[in-house]
């Protein structure tokens, strides 16, 4: 019988029952100091001893009144037994025989009373109790232990009773039933339940867990959120962010360079190794973890073919210091973009490109391109025309110090025009002689033809008489359309190359058995 039961019992009816009731109310306290053990202890209709010593102050009211008080105790002799951490003596009565077996819990029936000025306890009726361990077997035993609240209910019985009697295997037990009831209650939330963890590392602070399992709920939680968020058309990076800053400490510290490589277990598999690793190493998951994010950030922004690389790479390097190899990746693939749309560039693009390749100590791509993006300006320049072929040949100059690349501008300028005396002019000004028809430098051995067809496929350059295949070779392939004609006895073929906006028009005589080139010219 609990202490509110005895007195329930023992409250007369009639006149005088509201001065009882006002006791009864100021024994709530006694009886409510700790409602999970007090759910626990009605199964036996006792109290335990914690419960009687936290409500000292009410012993006075209690005298004469029928008590039944559970414990472990400490002292026990015929006469009299002391129950650990409580100061009154139990006076037991005549003929007691003490238990039998290993166990220390009694429990005990009968009345406070006063003698010589102190309380004692008459003790009418002692029964043998099992042990806490063997007690906490049997409640186990009987509890659903997939829900959590009986399993916290069941620790907290367990943590109670081993905290007042300083009971370390019993608090072990105790903390391995709250974990479980922890763990049990993370197994039933949704994967995307954010702050379902996050409660549940509030639950684990509670319980005074180390920080060990409260961080590793936290970072469930916040990988939960991103997730979660980059789901999203319009995530919401930043609140992750913060988060993630306040709750996991490793966040805000550049990973060291020597812990590279450690990046690549965490994105394969994050929570599992995050739940193995020590404190030290957490600290450096947290600020991959972080990483991650902001990169998720980041990266939405990139383009596809890279040619933003440049602006990506500077937010990289001006949030996450750590990562210049994945900036100078995102600067290789602008370059490369670049470098693949050269026909497309404006001079100005092209020296600033070059300039870029020059700043990462790439001297011979810098070259590269500046030649490729004239040899790119030499297929529309020979359809426009001699004065733009002359203009390509001081490019060759001016970019490349080529004065050879430049001569063959000015000497197919003079071809598409021999009338022409600024083309005579430059060549002969540098040093160049007419001999046949053709300018070459003084005691050189004169080209031969197939040389010049060799250069100009080289260059990307379409002349006058070269063959379809010439054409194919020195375009980089087929045409995009081909339009075919015949008159007269004569085939005429306008191959038209859009990406290049270049038109060729072959034609192919009776007699003769291939396509040559006779007209080369800008398409629209």
């Amino acid at each position: 019988m609990s202490l509110l039961s005895a007195y329930a019992v023992t409250l007369p009816i009639g006149g005088v029952r509201r001065p009882w009731l006002a006791v009864l109310a100021a024994l709530m306290g006694f009886v409510t100091t700790a409602a999970v053990s007090q759910r626990a202890e009605a199964q036996s209709g006792a109290s335990s001893i914690r419960e009687f010593v936290a409500s000292k102050d009410k012993w006075p009211q209690l005298v004469g009144r029928p008590l039944k008080l559970e414990g472990r105790y400490t002292v026990l002799s015929k006469t009299e037994l002391r129950f650990a951490g409580c100061s009154v003596r139990f006076l037991l009565p005549q003929r007691f025989r003490k238990p039998r077996g290993d166990s220390r819990n009694l429990e005990v029936s009968g009345q406070l009373k006063r003698q010589a000025g102190q309380l004692v306890f008459v003790v009418r009726k002692v029964i043998p109790q099992p042990s806490d361990m063997d007690e906490l077997d049997r409640r186990r035993v009987a509890i659903d232990t997939g829900k959590p609240d009986e399993l916290y209910e069941l620790g907290h019985w367990a943590r109670d009773r081993g905290t007042f009697y300083d009971d370390q295997q019993l608090l072990r037990a105790a903390n391995r039933l709250l974990e479980n009831g922890v763990a049990r209650a993370f197994g039933l939330l949704d994967s995307d339940d954010a702050e379902g963890m996050r409660l549940l590392a509030a639950k684990a602070a509670e319980f005074g867990f180390s920080g060990r399992l409260q961080r590793e709920y936290l970072h469930e939680a916040n990988r939960a959120a991103f997730e979660t968020e980059r789901k999203r058309k319009q995530p919401d990076i930043e609140t992750v962010l913060n988060n993630i800053r306040r709750e996991l400490p490793g966040s805000g510290t550049p990973l060291p360079t020597e812990q590279q490589s450690l990046r690549k277990d965490y994105l394969e598999a994050p929570r599992a190794i995050y739940r193995v690793a020590d404190d030290a190493t957490r600290r450096l998951l947290d600020r991959i973890f972080f990483a991650e994010v902001v990169l998720a950030d980041i990266e939405r922004n990139a383009a596809d073919d890279g040619r933003n690389g440049y602006q990506i790479a500077a937010r990289i390097e001006k949030q996450l210091p750590e990562r210049h190899d994945l900036a100078e990746a995102y600067r290789d693939r602008e370059l490369n973009d670049l470098a693949g749309r050269i026909a497309q560039l404006t001079r100005g693009q092209v020296l600033d490109l070059a300039g870029k390749y020059v700043e990462r100590e790439q001297p011979e791509r810098a070259e590269d391109v500046k030649r490729r993006w004239l040899q790119a300006r030499a297929r529309l320049a020979q359809a426009e025309g001699p004065r733009e072929l002359m203009e390509l040949g001081e490019e060759y100059l001016n970019l490349l110090n080529d004065e050879q690349g430049a001569a063959r501008m000015f000497q197919r300028a003079y071809d598409a025009n021999p009338q022409l005396t600024t083309a005579s002019a430059w060549l002969a000004e540098h040093g160049y002689e007419l001999q046949d028809g053709r300018w070459d430098l003084p005691g050189g051995a004169r080209k031969h033809e197939r040389d010049d067809l060799t250069e100009a496929i080289h260059e990307g350059l379409v002349l006058k008489g070269m063959t379809g295949s010439q054409v194919r070779a020195a375009l980089g392939g087929a045409p995009s359309t081909v339009v075919r004609m015949a008159t007269a006895g004569r085939i005429s073929e306008i191959w038209l190359y859009e990406e290049l906006r270049i038109s060729v028009q072959l034609t192919r005589g009776s007699t003769q058995t291939s396509l040559n080139v006779r007209r080369v010219t800008n398409a629209p």
